[in-house]
């Protein structure tokens, strides 16, 4: 679930990419010497909140995890030249999204070729409410999803990693290859949408 604080926004710009830390040192220098257990420990820190993203952009669960499982096999296939210079949170959320446009384009390509279609991603039912409170939470968070889902996606990405995995403006530009002012742009506008769609809640 994504939480949100609808009235507020950074006005400040962190001009600043973090580069790479100790222990992602240390797992990059074990990865390509050919140790499991540090390719082990760096898929389990980062493979959930990754497939999440991953999620974000193609609506399919099992899809999310087929592309993240695609850039891990990647990085150990690779390991022996696999050199990130920077954060390597930033590197494999990239990586990711690259992926995730890869794997869209080839089924976009699929379906033209294919008779039938794929199937449609089932979307996840709720339990039933037991109060009033509880109803009500329920349908604004129905509602935020919607509101976000109908977001242009470049500007719905931006205010995902933002609100929901805690990147920088700096860091989500790196990411999306765009400026930190765009970025700002971005989340400003995203914010005004969901505060107009989210009307009759707010008034509440």
């Amino acid at each position: 679930m994504v939480l949100v604080q609808l009235g507020q926004t950074s006005t400040s710009l962190d001009t600043r990419v973090g580069s790479l830390s100790v222990q992602e040192c240390d797992w990059i220098r074990r990865i390509r010497q050919g140790d499991g257990e540090a390719y082990a420990e760096l898929f389990r820190c980062y493979y959930g909140r990754l497939c999440r993203f991953a999620q974000s952009m193609l609506g399919d669960e099992e899809a999310a995890h087929e592309v993240v499982q695609e850039v891990f096999l990647r990085i150990w296939e690779r390991r022996q030249r696999w050199q990130p210079t920077h954060s390597l949170r930033l590197y494999l959320y990239q990586a990711v999204r690259n992926e995730a446009f890869n794997f869209r384009r080839r089924q976009q390509l699929r379906r033209r070729w294919q008779v039938d279609g794929l199937q449609l991603p089932v979307h996840r039912t709720c339990g039933e409410p037991d109060g009033l409170q509880r109803l009500q939470a329920e349908e604004f968070r129905q509602a935020l999803e919607q509101a976000i889902a109908s977001l242009p996606e470049r500007r719905r990405l931006t205010f995902l990693l933002h609100r929901e995995h805690g990147f920088t403006y700096a860091e989500i530009a790196r990411i999306m290859g765009v400026s930190p002012k765009t970025v700002s742009n971005q989340l400003t506008e995203a914010v005004k949408y969901l505060r107009a769609c989210l009307a009759s809640f707010l008034a509440q």
